[in-house]
C-alpha cells in the first residue's frame, strides 16, 4: 500500500481512514489541538476503557494500578501523608513493597517509614 500522507498546518500524518483525517483536521484547525495533546487525550481515553474493561473481566484491579492504589490510601489516610515520597519511592522489592503499603497497618507503615527517613545521610 503506498504512503497517503495528510497535511494539517505544520503536522504531516500518514495513512488516516478519511474519516479520521477529517477528525484531525477538525481538532487541529478548529480546536487548536497539537499532535501531542491528541495523542496524550486519546490514549488516555483508550486507557480508561481498556482498564474498566480488564477490571470487569477479572473482577480486579490490575498489578499496574498498585502505585494508584498506595497513593490513594495515603491521601485519604492522614498519618500516612507526611511519608508519601518514602511510601511510594521506587524500592527493589517493587509490587511487594506495594502491596505491602496498601495493607500494613498504618502504625507499622510510619514506623518502617520513619525508620527509614532516619537512616538517611
Amino acid at each position: 500500500m503506498p504512503k497517503q500522507s495528510t497535511q494539517f498546518g505544520q503536522i504531516t500524518i500518514s495513512n488516516l481512514p478519511k474519516t479520521t483525517a477529517e477528525q484531525i483536521r477538525f481538532l487541529i484547525e478548529e480546536r487548536r489541538y497539537t499532535k501531542t495533546s491528541m495523542t496524550i487525550v486519546a490514549i488516555d481515553l483508550l486507557f480508561r476503557e481498556e482498564y474498566g474493561r480488564a477490571v470487569e473481566e477479572h473482577n480486579t484491579v490490575p498489578d499496574e494500578t498498585l502505585y494508584a492504589q498506595v497513593a490513594k490510601r495515603i491521601t485519604e489516610t492522614t498519618e500516612l501523608q507526611p511519608y508519601r515520597g518514602t511510601i511510594l519511592y521506587d524500592w527493589p522489592e517493587g509490587d511487594e513493597h506495594l502491596r505491602w503499603a496498601l495493607n500494613a497497618p498504618a502504625s507499622e507503615v510510619i514506623e518502617w517509614a520513619t525508620a527509614v527517613e532516619a537512616s538517611e545521610p
